[in-house]
């Protein structure tokens, strides 16, 4: 079976926004002539990186059909996930979206199924939403920004998600969301390019560095877009972990002995890129991700990981679906 565990979409009623501005439980949505969603929500705005927001199920099976993917995981849009909100609303949002992407996939067991949404700027919530999601609606675990609010995931605020992530078998799968250094580069989609990766790659060391692992140490940890700049930076990590008193605080281990732990996407845009990658994690660790619809996602994921000589039959077996389905396989 070929899996495909990072992709995205919205919830049924933002699917239904025309032209006249909706407010979705504190967001205001409104499409655009060309075709998108813009959203304003606190005091950010913003506009949806794709414009096939309407595409249905149905749609999106044919198009798993010809990219040749048996199975896929849903997950929100990251442009969506805005933790200044009311939490009240917060929470009203992520059932709806959670009740919406758990009918898809009790419609379409054999083609979908569900990362959570949660809401971020309340803990207690999000603990209390992911034991719903996981346990009445069959969810596979959450989809997490990278950071809430600026605050990273060594934070004694946030503690209580993972572990109620742990304690459920859960799987967390790490995504940027509001990149810090938007504003240091703003030109030429860099904030994409350059902030995507230095966000996971900052959310993969806040786990790391402040012991989150020796806490939970069976927390399913999945990072998307290869990792961003973590498979480069283990190296320094670990020199700094060996030099440094402040890296060595919380952690019993060096920080590569964690990073080899979580799953990364093959999301690297580059085969020297995925095989060095497996050259730092091993082949076990890497999942096939999409990040459809995004432009920043692969045309042809299958193919492309087919395509790399380098890689034996058994290894993109395993890359394609099998790491997954043990993954999940360990969930269930």
């Amino acid at each position: 079976m070929i899996i495909d565990m990072h992709s995205h979409t919205v919830p049924n009623a933002i699917k239904r926004v025309g032209a006249d501005e909706f407010n979705w439980h504190g967001v205001k949505l409104q499409a655009d002539p060309e075709g998108g969603l813009r959203f304003h929500v606190a005091n950010h705005k913003g506009r949806l990186p794709w414009r096939n927001f309407r595409a249905t199920p149905e749609d999106r099976i044919k198009l798993l059909d010809d990219f040749g993917i048996d199975f896929q995981l849903l997950s929100m849009s990251p442009a969506l996930w805005q933790f200044k909100s009311d939490p009240a609303d917060g929470l009203a949002a992520a059932r709806e979206f959670n009740n919406d992407i758990a009918e898809i996939a009790r419609t379409y067991p054999t083609r979908f199924g569900g990362f959570a949404w949660l809401p971020l700027q309340d803990p207690k919530a999000s603990v209390d939403e992911l034991a719903r999601a996981v346990n009445d609606l069959g969810m596979v675990g959450a989809s997490v920004a990278t950071h809430v609010n600026g605050e990273n995931w060594d934070s004694e605020k946030l503690f209580p998600i993972l572990k109620a992530a742990h304690d459920l078998d859960a799987i967390v799968f790490f995504h940027p969301a509001q990149v810090r250094v938007r504003d240091l580069i703003p030109k030429f989609h860099l904030r994409n390019m350059i902030g995507n990766p230095w966000e996971i790659t900052a959310a993969a060391g806040s786990l790391v560095f402040g012991g989150v692992l020796d806490k939970l140490p069976n927390l399913k940890v999945v990072l998307c877009h290869g990792g961003g700049y973590t498979p480069l930076a283990m190296g320094r990590m670990d020199h700094g972990h060996a030099v440094r008193a402040e890296a060595k605080e919380f952690i019993r281990q060096t920080p590569s002995d964690y990073l080899k732990a979580f799953y990364y996407d093959t999301i690297t845009h580059s085969v020297p890129g995925l095989e060095f990658l497996i050259e730092q994690v091993g082949e076990d660790k890497i999942v096939l991700g999409t990040d459809y619809p995004a432009d920043m996602g692969s045309a042809d994921p299958v193919g492309w990981v087919e395509s790399i000589g380098s890689l034996g039959a058994a290894t993109r077996k395993k890359i394609l679906g099998d790491n997954m389905s043990a993954l999940l396989g360990k969930t269930k």
